[in-house]
C-alpha cells in the first residue's frame, strides 16, 4: 500500500507522511458509517450513545467515553465527500481550566476535582454519571476560537458529500450567531432552530441549531438575522 499525506492530529499544522495502513486503520473504524459527530466529547447530546452508523470523533483523549477516532477535526484523514451528515457542537467560550468549571470536566476524575473544590453543587451536569464537557479550555481567546471554527467548517466542506447536511449547534454565551456568519460563505443556511429547553440554554442566552448544505445551483442562500 502506498504512503499517504495526512494532518498531524496533535499539532494540526504540519502534514506528516504515514504508511497507508495507518490511513486504512482510521477508515476501518465503522467503515459503513457516514454520520460524523465531529465534536463528540462524552456524547451527552445523543439519546443513543453508540451506533455503528455514527463515527464519534474528538481531539480530547481523556474523555470518560472514549471517541471512536481521536483527531483534530480541522485536519481529518477522510477523503473528499465521505460523510453524508456531520454534527458540529463547538466550544462556545474560552479560557476555562480543566476541573475549574462544570463544563470543563472531561471525566469522572475532573468531576471529582470540581466537587472537592466547590462542594456538592446541585447541578445536573455535576451529579450526572457522565460529565458534560464543552472543550472551552482549548482556546485562550475569542480570536483563537473563531479561527478554529473557520478552519473546522472548511474541513467539513471538504469531507461532506455534495448533498450532505451539516448541523451546527451554537450558544450565544459569548458570541452572537451573527458573528459566525462570515464563516458560512460557502454554505447555504437551510434552517435555523431556536432551542427553548432550559437545559440547553445558559440563563437567557439563546441556543441554536443551524442546518447547512454546500452552496449549489439548487440552493437559494438566506441571511442570518
Amino acid at each position: 500500500m502506498t504512503d499517504d499525506f495526512v494532518r498531524c492530529p496533535v499539532c494540526g499544522s504540519e502534514e506528516i507522511r504515514v504508511q497507508g495502513s495507518v490511513m486504512a486503520g482510521v477508515l476501518g473504524v465503522k467503515p459503513g458509517a457516514r454520520i460524523l459527530d465531529a465534536t463528540a466529547a462524552n456524547r451527552c447530546i445523543w439519546e443513543t450513545k453508540e451506533s455503528r452508523w455514527i463515527v464519534y470523533m474528538d481531539v480530547e483523549p481523556e474523555l470518560e467515553v472514549k471517541p471512536d477516532v481521536i483527531c483534530d477535526n480541522r485536519h481529518t484523514p477522510y477523503p473528499d465527500g465521505y460523510f453524508h451528515h456531520i454534527v458540529f457542537d463547538p466550544p462556545h467560550g474560552w479560557k476555562d481550566k480543566i476541573g475549574e468549571n462544570i463544563y470543563s470536566c472531561r471525566n469522572k476524575a475532573d468531576q471529582q476535582t470540581f466537587k472537592n473544590k466547590y462542594g456538592d453543587v446541585k447541578y445536573g451536569f455535576v451529579t450526572s454519571k457522565i460529565p458534560t464537557y464543552y472543550g472551552m479550555d482549548k482556546y485562550k481567546s475569542k480570536t483563537e476560537l473563531l479561527g478554529y471554527i473557520n478552519k473546522a467548517l472548511q474541513e467539513f466542506y471538504r469531507i461532506l458529500a455534495i448533498d450532505g447536511v451539516l448541523m451546527m449547534k451554537w450558544c450565544e454565551i459569548e458570541i452572537p450567531l451573527s458573528n459566525i456568519t462570515p464563516f458560512l460563505r460557502d454554505w447555504t443556511v437551510m434552517m435555523k432552530l431556536k432551542i427553548g429547553d432550559a437545559s440547553q440554554t445558559w440563563g437567557s442566552t439563546q441556543t441554536w441549531w443551524v442546518l447547512l448544505m454546500k452552496k449549489g445551483k439548487d440552493h437559494i442562500q438566506t441571511e442570518l438575522v
